[in-house]
């Protein structure tokens, strides 16, 4: 997931907003498709926020990693956060 928080905040500043920044888009890599691990990986993308969230499979615990970066407006910083049970889990780094 830290490919697509890194495009999506070099997204965000060129495009001067966060809508022009989902999977496909401006530099935003296309979202994987599922292996054995991995279930989803899916980008939501507003003027407000980027919400990354990926699913593990099954096998790999069914754990979720949502990663939500909140938009300054005003000078298009993104201040992260993470959410989901992977840490906890021991399956996924602390962001």
């Amino acid at each position: 997931m830290d490919g697509f928080k890194t495009a999506t905040t070099i997204c965000v500043m060129q495009q001067g907003k966060g809508s022009s920044c989902g999977a496909s888009s401006n530099g935003v890599p296309s979202v994987p498709t599922a292996t054995a691990n991995l279930a989803s990986l899916t980008v939501a993308a507003t003027d407000a926020s980027i919400i990354l969230t990926g699913t593990g499979t099954a096998a790999a615990g069914g754990k979720k990693n949502v990663l939500t970066g909140t938009i300054n407006a005003s000078d298009l910083t993104i201040t992260w956060a993470q959410s989901g049970d992977c840490v906890a889990a021991g399956y996924c780094q602390d962001q």
